[in-house]
C-alpha cells in the first residue's frame, strides 16, 4: 500500500482553511504555490484515473483524480482518495478515466479563474469504501465552491521524505504535513493486523531472514498459507489476520513477530499489513 502523496516536492503555504482564511472559509482548502524558490510541477498523489474535469475560458480549471487502491494517509489509516486541485492550466486534454502512476508529472501550477498569482487549490475527501466515492463539489455559505465531503487536508496527506518545507505558517498558525518516515514511526502495537498482499514468512525480522517452508508453520498459519505442499516458500495469503505477539521498527521498516513466523508490515515506504 502506498502512502497518499503531497503532490508537489516543495511545500510554500500561502492560504489554509478555516474563519482566518481569505477565499477558502467553508471549506477545507490550502493552497501551494512555487513561492520561495519552489517548483511548479504537480505530480500524481497516487495510482488513480481522472474522475472528473472542468475547464472553462473564464474560470479556475478544476481536475478530481480519484485513487484506484486505497492508500495509507498520515493518520496511519488507509483511504480512497479523492483529490481536488484547482487552477492548474494544463488539464484541458485530460480525459475522464485517463488513468496515472503515482508521481507522474501531471501538470503545473496555474492562474486560471480569479487566481491571485499561480498556485493550486487542493482539497481531499476520504472513502472507506469504493462504491461511496464522489466527485463534485458544492456551494458553500460564503459563495465558493468545496469539494464534496472534504476534510482538513494537512491532517491526512504524506510529504515524500525529499519533499522541501519552505513555508507551512499561515496568518500566524503552523499547517505542517508529516513526512513519510514519521509516518512509518508512529507507534506500532501488539494486536491483530491483516496482510494486504501474500506476505513471506520469515525466521526472523528483516530480509536477510530466511523464508520458512510451509511445514515449519502452525496448523493455523498452514490454514492461512497460499500453498498446501508442506515444501513450499511460505506466505500468508492476502487479507490473513495475524496476532503480532511482539513488534520490530528498524528505520524504514516494521516486521511482527507471529506465532508462525515473522512478517512485514512496512518495508521502504510500503505497507503490507494494516492494524485490525
Amino acid at each position: 500500500m502506498k502512502f497518499l502523496l503531497f503532490p508537489k516536492r516543495t511545500y510554500f503555504l500561502t492560504q489554509a482553511y478555516g474563519p482566518l482564511s481569505y477565499s477558502h472559509q467553508g471549506r477545507f482548502a490550502i493552497d501551494v504555490s512555487a513561492a520561495g524558490g519552489g517548483s511548479r510541477a504537480v505530480y500524481a498523489p497516487f495510482d488513480g484515473y481522472v474522475g472528473q474535469v472542468y475547464v472553462s475560458p473564464s474560470e479556475a480549471y478544476t481536475i478530481w483524480l480519484v485513487s484506484s487502491e486505497k492508500v495509507l494517509c498520515a493518520d496511519n489509516k488507509p483511504y480512497y482518495v479523492v483529490m481536488q486541485i484547482t487552477h492548474p492550466v494544463e488539464i484541458a486534454n485530460f480525459k475522464v478515466g485517463d488513468t496515472f502512476k503515482q508521481k507522474d508529472f501531471l501538470m503545473n501550477d496555474g492562474s486560471t479563474g480569479f487566481a491571485t498569482g499561480e498556485h493550486i487549490d487542493i482539497e481531499i475527501a476520504l472513502y472507506d469504501r469504493k462504491e461511496d466515492i464522489k466527485t463534485g463539489f458544492y456551494q458553500t455559505s460564503y459563495g465558493t465552491f468545496g469539494l464534496v465531503n472534504a476534510v482538513a487536508p494537512t491532517k491526512y496527506l504524506v510529504l515524500s521524505n525529499d519533499t522541501k518545507v519552505l513555508n507551512d505558517v499561515y496568518d500566524g498558525i503552523k499547517y505542517p504535513i508529516k513526512t513519510e518516515s514519521e509516518v512509518i514511526n508512529i507507534e506500532y502495537n501488539t494486536g491483530v493486523y491483516r496482510t494486504l498482499d501474500n506476505i513471506r514468512v520469515r525466521t526472523g525480522p528483516g530480509v536477510n531472514y530466511p523464508q520458512k517452508r510451509v511445514k515449519a508453520l502452525t496448523a493455523d498459519g498452514k490454514k492461512n498459507a497460499t500453498s498446501t505442499n508442506p515444501d513450499a516458500l511460505a506466505y500468508y495469503k492476502k487479507g490473513t489476520l495475524f496476532d503480532a505477539i511482539e513488534i520490530f521498527i528498524m528505520d524504514d521498516e516494521v516486521w511482527a513477530k507471529t506465532y508462525s513466523g515473522f512478517v512485514n508490515i512496512i518495508y521502504k515506504n510500503e505497507v503490507n499489513c494494516e492494524k485490525v
